[in-house]
């Protein structure tokens, strides 16, 4: 019976370094679908950023109880990547930037806790007041009394989007000064895999 397992297991582990190899190719750089993905998650957070704002200012023109919707959607959505990054991180270690490499030792799985606990902070909203509100259709009379977790996510969301500009400018450093191949493919992949 054992053995029979281990024949079993082989084509998945197989089939797992063969999704690891397309995420990250030979040379240690990033894949195809990893650029894909970090675009995709990237225009995510900008999407959440933007209603975020939308619902702190309060549009007119806008339906708050739809744009809280979208925000807490398309939060729900890119939340299992912050969480298989942040392992993925943490197991595979970190980049050695050159400009500073202490900071890039510290800053990325930092990043994705902070991201991470934007949604603790919004989830305490419903079990610290233990309120029967549905995760998914959530309503402006129901936000009004949760100042004191509303405040904390605002705060905790702004550390996240301060990350995320710290991300960019070291990202543009990496790219512009430090001349780094890896971080260059986030933008423009080498001519052999142009099409």
């Amino acid at each position: 019976m054992e053995r029979r397992n281990c024949k079993i297991q082989k084509p998945l582990v197989s089939s797992f370094i063969r999704l690891v190899n397309i995420l990250k190719d030979q040379k240690n750089q990033f894949g195809i679908v990893s650029i894909a993905l970090h675009w995709i998650v990237a225009i995510a957070l900008l999407m959440i950023l933007l209603s975020g704002r939308e619902l702190a200012n309060g549009n007119p023109n806008l339906s708050y109880d739809e744009i809280l919707l979208v925000h807490a959607r398309v939060a729900y959505l890119v939340l299992p990547f912050f969480l298989f990054r942040l392992y993925w991180r943490l197991r595979q270690g970190y980049p050695e930037f050159t400009i500073p490499k202490k900071l890039s030792h510290f800053i990325p799985p930092f990043q994705y806790l902070i991201l991470i606990s934007i949604f603790f902070s919004y989830l305490s909203c419903y079990f610290i007041l233990n309120m029967d509100t549905n995760l998914w259709y959530l309503k402006q009379e129901n936000i009004a009394s949760m100042t004191t977790e509303i405040s904390i996510h605002t705060v905790v969301a702004k550390t996240a989007f301060l990350l995320i500009i710290i991300h960019i400018i070291a990202a543009s450093i990496q790219i512009l000064f430090a001349k780094n191949v890896n971080a260059r493919r986030m933008i423009s992949l080498p001519d052999n895999e142009k099409t």
